[in-house]
């Protein structure tokens, strides 16, 4: 069995539900050969309740099957969106 290892998703733009779809994918494959995930905010722009609702979804997957994940660089403007929808445990 081939070690597991750790990454780093860059996340950028806009996080829309126009982009879940091809978010989803890529959180997919990382999924299956990653012991931890890192998802870097600093080049987010914004986001929507579907890009919430994803990161949410990543999260209770990551936690079923031990994969430690961190939200990192989280601008304040992302934060207020998170806070709205009382996600904030997800960074903390």
């Amino acid at each position: 069995m081939a070690l597991r290892k750790n990454t780093l998703i860059e996340l950028e733009g806009n996080l829309s539900i126009q982009k879940v779809e091809a978010l989803f994918a890529d959180f997919k494959s990382k999924l299956i050969k990653n012991s931890s995930i890192q998802l870097d905010f600093s080049k987010v722009s914004g986001l929507d309740f579907a890009a919430l609702q994803l990161l949410f979804s990543l999260n209770k997957t990551c936690l079923e099957k031990d994969i430690k994940i961190e939200f990192q660089n989280v601008n304040p403007k992302i934060m207020e969106w998170f806070e709205l929808s009382d996600l904030t445990s997800l960074i903390t």
